[in-house]
This record gives C-alpha cells, structure tokens and sequence, in this order.
C-alpha cells in the first residue's frame, strides 16, 4: 500500500467523518421530520376525538353511559315482569275459554236434545183425528 503523506491522511479521514455525519445528520432530519407529521396528525385525530367524546357534556362519559345501563336494565326488568303477569293472565283466559267453550257444548247438545223432544211431540200431536171435520159433518155433529 503507498504511503498516503500525513496531512492527507488527517483531511481523508476528516471528510469521511464529515460525509458520514453529514449523511446522518440528513437521514435524522428527515426521520424528524417524518416523526413530527406523525406526531401532529396524531394530535389532531386526538382532538377530533376528545371533541367528539366530551363535547359539551357536563358529566363523565363513562359515569352517564353507566346511569343509562342502569335505567335501561330496570325498564327491562319492568317489561319483563310485565310480559310475565301478561303471560299469566293470557293462560287462565285461555282456561276460562276452554271451560266456556265446553259449557257452550254441552248447552248445544241439551238444545239438540231439546228440539228432539219437541220434534218427537210436534210429530205425535200431528196424527190425524179419528173423525176429519167432513165425516163429523156428515154425521151431523
């Protein structure tokens, strides 16, 4: 290997230095700058999203969600228990139904009985007489 005089050496061992500071000082600029993009769109989102959350709410988010549940879970409970006194109350009205609608049968089939009876006596009361008003006529009656 030649012999590089001593200034040379000094200034070629300078400028490597410099050129790869320099190369470094660049490529940190520009993640700094990438980073500070980042940063300030995620300060932004951030603030779109604190906005959205606490608007002009007087009260913590969390703390009104939370009484909401509760209330939504009594008026459930309510319904609930209303659909079950319902439900109940639609069983024995079908139970009252079903006794009507046998009490209805039978009172048809004493009605069936009945007319029957009438038609039996309606018929029987329809014999002819011996004597016919002709005959009894005739005989001078």
């Amino acid at each position: 290997m030649p012999d590089i005089p001593p200034g040379w050496a000094s200034l070629i061992s300078a400028i490597i230095v410099a050129l790869l500071g320099g190369g470094g000082g660049v490529i940190a600029t520009v993640v700094s700058l990438r980073t500070r993009r980042t940063v300030n769109t995620v300060a932004a989102d951030t603030r779109d999203v604190k906005d959205q959350v606490k608007n002009s709410h007087k009260t913590n988010l969390r703390a009104e969600q939370d009484t909401r549940h509760d209330e939504l879970v009594q008026k459930l409970d309510a319904i609930t228990t209303t659909q079950s006194e319902h439900g109940r109350s639609i069983d024995r009205l079908s139970d009252d139904v079903s006794r009507l609608a046998a009490v209805d049968l039978e009172q048809a089939r004493q009605a069936a009985r009945e007319r029957d009876r009438v038609d039996a006596l309606f018929n029987t009361s329809r014999r002819p007489p011996h004597n016919t008003q002709k005959e009894q006529h005739r005989n001078g009656n």
